[in-house]
């Protein structure tokens, strides 16, 4: 008898130790906008004086821009108009709110970057210019502010050599006249950039980490990539750094300036690591570098659930040359693979972009909200709908 209780005992643990972790459909939200989604536009806001959490989406496209706050269920509480014509923003690349008084307008303009602040009433009140603030005296390196990178209250950038440091290409030319050693002295300009900057939204401060993270994939005298660009997210006091070429993630603590783990990502269903070129082979042909690279898989976001102590990396799949060019579509087939806290795979799950689009994924305190695909049979513009998941109990 005690034999068959510990066997049971046994078993039963044995069972439990090997369920799945995954994702499971909890319900599904319509949020009638008016309008579709669009870009960095969207996220969660927990307004502390009512204790509730709304979710927002915002429009800057049309000539009625504005942002839509509503609850869990869909339903619309309030909005605030965005008078974004009178800050002069020439590319907006996304809308953040801090709070309601407080909501952050991000312009990417390559020759000139802004932070631009609205307020309740959706008139701007401040404008930081962000394209020289890292400046060596001799040299200037240009920020890329990107929405994926901000988390309350910082908003975390990386930089690129600045090619306006050079008044004609013609004298770097004459400097280099062999075309090995030009692509060579270009390439260690561009990978000798500090890389990560952290803006702070409140002191509207900006703090450059000394670290040079490019230096950390490659050789710059032998090989290259294709992108000097890096992917950052800052997710449970963490900055997760890789770069669009690579599928190794470097988790660094930003407070220390340190690197505390890393890890890869590995897909069975996307092919995410690109192979480099040999400098000797390289001929500046940079389209076609750019074309391969666009049609490989990559790390679109990393999203971490306190709730449930686990990570969710969003990957995009791969898709063939002929595809890519006979769609021209960011849409693809994507997965999402779930880590644990130590960054163990624990499952990967395939969503099909028949049915979902994983630019517009975020989570609240209800579930991980996955945007339906605009290929949909029922898509409709004006409104936004949503499947909340869950982890399975």
């Amino acid at each position: 008898m005690q034999k068959y209780i510990i066997l049971n005992i046994s078993l039963f643990f044995l069972l439990f130790s090997c369920k799945t972790t995954k994702l499971v459909e909890k319900t599904r939200v319509v949020f009638e906008t008016g309008f579709p989604l669009e870009k960095m536009n969207y996220g969660t806001y927990y307004d502390k004086v009512a204790k509730k959490e709304y979710i927002y989406m915002g429009v800057v496209e049309t000539d009625k821009k504005r942002i839509c706050f509503f609850d869990a269920t869909g339903k619309k509480e309030f909005e605030i108009p965005l008078h974004v014509e009178l800050a002069h923003l020439l590319w907006i690349e996304g809308v953040f709110v801090y709070q309601p008084d407080t909501v952050i307008v991000i312009d990417r303009y390559v020759k000139e970057p802004k932070i631009a602040y609205f307020n309740r009433e959706g008139n701007y009140y401040s404008i930081i210019h962000i394209d020289s603030v890292y400046n060596t005296g001799t040299e200037r390196y240009r920020p890329i502010p990107c929405m994926q990178n901000i988390k309350s209250p910082h908003l975390y950038m990386h930089y690129f050599w600045n090619w306006e440091n050079i008044k004609e290409e013609s004298d770097f030319q004459k400097e280099f006249p062999n075309k090995l050693e030009y692509v060579r002295a270009y390439m260690n300009k561009m990978h000798t950039v500090p890389q990560i900057c952290m803006f702070d939204i409140q002191t509207q401060q900006l703090q450059v980490f000394p670290q040079n993270f490019s230096r950390l994939y490659f050789e710059t005298d032998t090989s290259l990539y294709v992108s000097a660009l890096l992917n950052v997210f800052f997710e449970n006091d963490k900055l997760f750094i890789s770069p669009h070429f690579n599928n190794k993630v470097l988790v660094y603590n930003p407070v220390v300036d340190k690197f505390i783990d890393t890890f890869r990502i590995i897909s069975d269903y996307a092919k995410l690591l690109m192979p480099h070129y040999n400098i000797k082979e390289y001929w500046l042909n940079v389209y076609t570098s750019v074309d391969e690279y666009r049609i490989y898989g990559q790390l679109w976001n990393i999203i971490y659930d306190k709730n449930n102590h686990l990570y969710y990396a969003i990957v995009h799949h791969a898709m063939s040359e002929e595809d890519f060019w006979m769609e021209y579509t960011e849409e693809r087939d994507f997965s999402i693979i779930i880590y644990d806290k130590n960054f163990n795979k624990l499952n990967e799950q395939y969503f099909s972009k028949d049915e979902f689009d994983y630019r517009y994924i975020f989570l609240s305190s209800q579930g991980l909200f996955i945007s339906e695909s605009g290929n949909s049979r029922d898509y409709d513009p004006t409104k936004c709908k949503f499947v909340v998941y869950e982890i399975e109990k």
